[in-house]
């Protein structure tokens, strides 16, 4: 491209005050700088709550613009799949050169930026579009909580109330960090009702967990915002696992009179080590994938779901070797049905695909969004039940040296 001064300009267009603008100002800013500085046309698109769809996001001349098909054999399908920028030179069939820049922040895939160029983008160009998109996607992930604009511009359709609830307490659903990568997807996305799962990273420990309300519709989540934030709340102040179970029991118990339940687990992975602990609640273990070997089901002590009264949790505990993966879901995964004959999903199945995608090398979040497709085909799109999934990978610490001996939840030590 002709214009020495883009990065600059870009960094500029970001980076200057936005008190005055509207929230979505940060997407027409990058947008017009981009064709001011050569691109014939540019557009951010914003990927819809089901990741089938690439939408236009709200910006000026984007309203005729229509979704794209992130599965099809596509340019803009594949920059998002594989999180590449992808060049297309002109054939001389009037379609001109174009440049597709993933939209992306800590591995949560937003969307991608498309443009057009009148002749083939150079690298110090592409180098400057990338990051202007990097920039833009922190940006709009922090920006996303002043507006609807940005959330509208990602349905393809209304969701139900238990819905809205149920997206209004997600974490990003995927997260790449220092010796981890996870992915996370709710189903039906516009209509779940009582499944959930949160993260966080704190120092060198993620939490993790995956909570399923009794029932569906609004019961359900409401069982499981009460839930979450029980665990939140006990994972902020500092309580060990066996703790957290005692307080999400006694919330949703104290909540519901002991009339519902909630099932679920939750744990801490040593990002340095590999070390994982866990609870449950009347929930499945994790699965767990290693390269070359078996999935197998990580053993866990029984426990009953959060609700049903006080009981001794019992902590689990394994270790990881890097590169390995667990995969941890709610009873709709595996119940999943399709209508002729009624036949469900089951265990084998998942299994199967997980250890394919393992091998494969594939990124964690594509992964799942390939693994929810799958189960929505096979449930002719509609699901008995909600189906939500959790994804996580270790992929080991870039610094290795002796292993310290790992403290239990009650303080003694524990021989590897």
């Amino acid at each position: 491209m002709d214009d020495e001064n883009l990065p600059q300009q870009l960094f500029h267009v970001l980076t200057s005050p936005l008190e005055d603008d509207h929230p979505t100002a940060s997407v027409e800013r990058v947008v017009t700088e981009l064709r001011r500085a050569g691109a014939s046309d540019a557009v951010v698109y914003l990927v819809d709550l089901e990741q089938v769809e690439l939408r236009p996001a709200p910006a000026y001349g984007t309203g005729s613009l229509e979704p794209l098909a992130i599965d099809e054999l596509s340019p803009p399908g594949r920059c998002y799949r594989d999180q590449e920028t992808v060049t297309v030179c002109d054939t001389g069939k009037g379609d001109g050169n174009a440049l597709w820049v993933p939209l992306c922040t800590r591995g949560d895939r937003l969307g991608v930026i498309g443009l057009r160029t009148p002749s083939v983008p150079d690298d110090p160009f592409i180098e400057c579009c990338e990051e202007a998109a990097r920039t833009l996607a922190l940006l709009m992930s922090s920006e996303y909580r002043y507006t609807d604009d940005l959330a509208r511009s990602r349905r393809r359709k209304p969701l139900s109330l238990p819905a809205e609830i149920q997206w209004s307490l997600l974490p990003p659903l995927a997260f790449t960090g220092p010796g981890v990568t996870l992915a996370g997807q709710l189903e039906p996305a516009y209509g779940v009702g009582g499944d959930t799962f949160d993260y966080s990273l704190n120092g060198t420990i993620l939490h993790f967990a995956v909570l399923d309300g009794m029932g569906h519709g609004l019961q359900a989540s409401l069982l499981a915002t009460v839930a979450i934030n029980a665990y939140r709340n006990a994972r902020r102040r500092g309580a060990d696992l066996v703790e957290t179970h005692e307080l999400i029991d006694e919330s949703v118990a104290e909540s519901f009179a002991r009339t519902a339940f909630v099932t679920g687990l939750f744990g801490r992975l040593d990002t340095v080590h590999g070390s994982i602990r866990w609870v449950t609640g009347g929930h499945p273990p994790p699965l767990l994938i290693r390269k070359a070997q078996p999935i197998r089901e990580l053993t866990a002590a029984p426990a009953l779901p959060f609700g049903f009264g006080p009981a001794e949790a019992q902590v689990n505990e394994a270790m990881l070797e890097p590169g390995d993966e667990l995969l941890c879901y709610t009873d709709g995964v595996v119940d999943a049905r399709s209508g002729r004959p009624a036949e469900s999903w089951g265990a084998a199945r998942l299994l199967e695909f997980v250890q394919q995608e393992a091998e494969r090398g594939e990124l964690t979040s594509e992964t799942l969004r390939q693994l929810v497709g799958l189960l929505l085909a096979h449930s002719e799109g509609s699901l008995i039940d909600d189906a939500t999934l959790l994804l996580i990978r270790w992929t080991g610490a870039s610094n290795t040296g002796p292993v310290p001996a790992v403290a239990s939840e009650r303080g003694e030590d524990i021989d590897r």
